[in-house]
């Protein structure tokens, strides 16, 4: 929750895009606990619960958790920066954002409502997707 680079904003924008990507923007609300520096969260969508932990660590896995299975999986985020900046240059070259407006503040959006339910302790609502 606190670091030395601004808290979940700094590496948490990885873990909400990662987060969209997988299972898309439409959050409705999020519930936080912190515990000894994670923050242990369940994002709300219309018809299931994504659980994500907001770890002190620099890696990033996934488990999905099946009737009969559990499926685990490392996620390499080593070439995230090169693709962001190609991204970005391409912008500039083309005088177009890489991303929609409402894409490129999703991440924000539901880092916001994390920050409040961590702080609050309770259940917040996240700010519908921009268009």
């Amino acid at each position: 929750m606190d670091s030395l680079y601004g808290g979940l904003y700094f590496y948490g924008g990885h873990t909400a895009e990662i987060l969209t990507t997988a299972f898309g923007p439409d959050i409705i609300s999020v519930k936080a606990d912190v515990t000894a520096g994670n923050v242990i969260t369940v994002f709300k969508y219309a018809s299931l619960g994504v659980c994500v932990n907001f770890a002190e660590v620099s890696e990033f896995h996934a488990a999905l958790y099946g009737a009969k299975e559990v499926a685990v999986h490392s996620i390499d985020i080593s070439t995230i920066y090169r693709q962001g900046f190609a991204k970005f240059v391409q912008g500039v070259l083309t005088r177009t954002p890489p991303e929609p407006y409402g894409t490129l503040l999703r991440p924000v959006q539901i880092l916001n409502a994390l920050v409040e339910a961590a702080q609050t302790g309770r259940e917040a609502f996240v700010a519908p997707p921009l268009e």
